[in-house]
């Protein structure tokens, strides 16, 4: 399936034919392009942490030096070679592992089904499946990114568990492109909350979607699936 957005072309694989219309038309997630041309050079080192099928490690690939993208869904990783492979994006490097506070086996399961985009921790009660897990910790000290961003419909909050963070987040200073998913969080609402403004409250500016100046604490929204950046620079 061939797939043009703006300047940019691409080949998919089959299987995921209802999204890609709406990638090519700018309908889904288009902050999160707009935040992705703000804040990507060519010199970038970028973790995508959920990527899904591919879409933003495709789009990153053609504005950053390298990418290292990790998805633990097993059909979306799948998914996600094929596209690297048929676009030749050899500046990506996929990683068939979940992103966590540490190295170990998680618990891990579809909303609906496996593929759906919305794979997560939060989900395991749906699934006896486990998958491995790595530190988000280790992966910020080993690869020492400019730009990280985190979409694991939930996981978010498992990822800050670990205090060490924020001291590589403050030695080599990424922003971030963090995905809220505050109405999946309403049964445990103040403790993803708490998770999120331990990891990143450090950080000295905050933007929403949009890229306008945020308030951490006001970022919370139960009643929509929004995102906010953090970041050492401030937008000017």
């Amino acid at each position: 399936m061939h797939v043009v957005r703006g300047k940019d072309e691409f080949t998919v694989a089959e299987g995921h034919d209802w999204f890609w219309p709406g990638f090519a038309d700018g309908s889904w997630e288009p902050s999160t392009f707009k935040i992705f041309d703000k804040f990507l050079t060519p010199e970038s080192t970028m973790l995508d942490i959920g990527a899904w099928i591919g879409p933003t490690a495709l789009y990153a690939a053609k504005r950053a030096k390298k990418i290292f993208a990790f998805e633990p869904d097993p059909i979306a990783f799948f998914r996600l070679c094929e596209n690297l492979d048929l676009n030749n994006a050899e500046n990506v490097i996929p990683y068939p592992v979940a992103v966590s506070s540490e190295w170990a086996g998680i618990p891990f399961g579809p909303k609906t089904g496996y593929g759906d985009s919305m794979s997560s921790q939060i989900w395991a009660k749906n699934s006896d499946v486990k998958v491995p897990a790595i530190s988000f910790e280790g992966l910020v000290g080993e690869i020492k990114p400019d730009f990280i961003k985190i979409d694991i419909e939930g996981g978010e909050k498992f990822i800050f568990a670990n205090s060490a963070n924020r001291l590589l987040l403050e030695t080599f200073k990424p922003t971030i492109h963090l995905s809220l998913h505050t109405p999946d969080m309403a049964g445990d609402l103040e403790g993803f909350k708490k998770a999120i403004i331990d990891g990143v409250g450090f950080y000295p500016f905050f933007y929403d979607e949009n890229l306008q100046p945020i308030k951490l604490e006001d970022a919370f929204n139960l009643n929509a699936f929004n995102s906010i950046v953090a970041s050492f620079k401030e937008i000017v």
